[in-house]
This record gives C-alpha cells, structure tokens and sequence, in this order.
C-alpha cells in the first residue's frame, strides 16, 4: 500500500526486503520480507523484521536490498546514514553487535556490518544461517 501524508512528497507504504551477497545465495522467507516506510520531505524511515529462509552466502559483503528510495548525494559524507539492526537466531555470535548504514549517494540498500572491528571486511555473512532473523530501523536522506 501508498497514501499519501500532508503533502505530494510525503508518503508511507511496503517494501519487499531482498539480501544483497557477494557470492553465493541468501534469501528472505516471502512470509517475512516485508517492511514499511515513511517518507516526510527527503527523510525516509524505513523499518521492518525479515527471516533468512535459504543461506548459501559465502563470506563476504552482506546488506538488505530492495528498500525504497535510493539515498541522495551530499558533500562531506552528509549522505551516510546508520541505523540499528537485531540479529537473533544467528549461527555465531556476533561480537560487537550489527551496524546497519547506507553508504553515500544513489544507494539502495542497507549495509550490515560487525561492530566494534576494525578494517572494511568485517560483514556478518559468516553469522547468517537458515531462520536468522533482522530487525531493521534506519533513517536517510532521499531527493
């Protein structure tokens, strides 16, 4: 669904949540990969809990997809936004907790990424088995 809110450029509704991997496969169960969104002016809030039905991912950049709007461009690193994410029912634990982010301009998914470690490599695919399960909250900016 979509309605609109108190102007043209306000809007909320349903987004259908995908897994974006480096290699391999993962996916969503279809009973548990959609989420909602609320867009007021250029910032959109999206949020949603979504269940691994399939994991065949090997290690490697690990992010929800699908989410509504791409994020817009700003100078300096204004167009980076990190939100929260719960893993639970993990295949290891995950020690510095899961940041969720959406990195720089013309994106449309959310990075997962381990807490708390250093180095850009740090994903949690390595974490995700069949039944993990996210909850997903995050705020960016949109055209």
């Amino acid at each position: 669904f979509e309605r609109s809110l108190t102007n043209m450029t306000d809007a909320e509704g349903e987004w259908t949540a995908t897994v974006v991997v480096d290699g391999g496969a993962t996916a969503f169960d279809a009973a548990m990969n959609t989420g909602t969104y609320v867009k007021i002016g250029s910032l959109v809030t999206i949020m949603g809990f979504f269940t691994v039905n399939t994991n065949n991912a090997s290690a490697g950049f690990f992010a929800i997809g699908g989410i509504p709007f791409a994020s817009t461009a700003y100078t300096e690193g204004g167009d980076y936004s990190s939100g929260t994410c719960f893993i639970r029912n993990a295949s290891s634990a995950v020690a510095g907790g899961v940041v969720a982010w959406v990195e720089g301009s013309g994106q449309s998914v959310v990075a997962l990424r381990e807490n708390g470690t250093t180095g850009v490599g740090n994903t949690i695919t390595n974490h995700v088995d069949t039944d993990t399960d996210f909850t997903l909250t995050i705020q960016y900016r949109v055209d």
